[in-house]
């Protein structure tokens, strides 16, 4: 059963439960059908918010038009060491700061015609019985990426567009820029 039976399935069962029993759960999947009774309407409805929660809260670890997967694979735990406010995406919330339990990781990439636009998006996405439902987005370097393995930890560095650069204009007015630095990583 795939992710999008489940979301077919459940999508249908929201149609059928319309005016009839609050609960009973009827799931029409492709293959086959279940129902569920519930003791309660509240439980019932507790158990229907759950899947809906969960696709809503890891809706960004699903590759976008024109990505492909490089890399996928289940990890213990994962944590942003040093993430900047800067570099962090405001769409991430708390998670941009976090770590997640038993997750998963899942490289994309993009390439184009010209070279300039082709991109690399490291993606980990909470396990479903997380208390914490999301998934953190990377945008990650084309090179200059740094692996170091050191027994079962992985430690990922990378540079990204975030590298505050101050410089005076003279009277007195300062010039911010955001570079890329690629030889001093900012991410981790």
């Amino acid at each position: 059963m795939t992710v999008e039976d489940l979301e077919f399935g459940y999508q249908d069962a929201e149609a059928a439960n319309r005016g009839h029993d609050e609960t009973v759960l009827h799931l029409d999947f492709p293959s086959q059908a279940a129902e569920i009774k519930f003791l309660t309407a509240s439980d019932a409805n507790e158990f229907r918010k759950g899947p809906k929660r969960f696709f809503d809260a890891v809706k960004g670890r699903d590759p976008r038009p024109g990505e492909l997967t490089v890399f996928s694979t289940v990890l213990e735990s994962y944590r942003n060491v040093n993430v900047t406010t800067s570099s962090a995406s405001p769409s991430l919330g708390d998670h941009a700061h976090s770590s997640f339990d038993s997750c998963e990781l899942r490289l994309y990439e993009q390439m184009d015609e010209t070279c300039w636009k082709s991109f690399r998006r490291l993606v980990v996405s909470s396990a479903a019985d997380s208390k914490k439902l999301g998934s953190v987005s990377h945008w990650l370097p084309m090179s200059n990426v740094r692996v170091q393995v050191e027994d079962t930890r992985v430690t990922i560095s990378w540079s990204d567009c975030a590298h505050l650069e101050k410089k005076s204009g003279g009277n007195y007015n300062p010039y911010y820029s955001f570079v890329y630095r690629p030889d001093t990583p900012n991410q981790k």
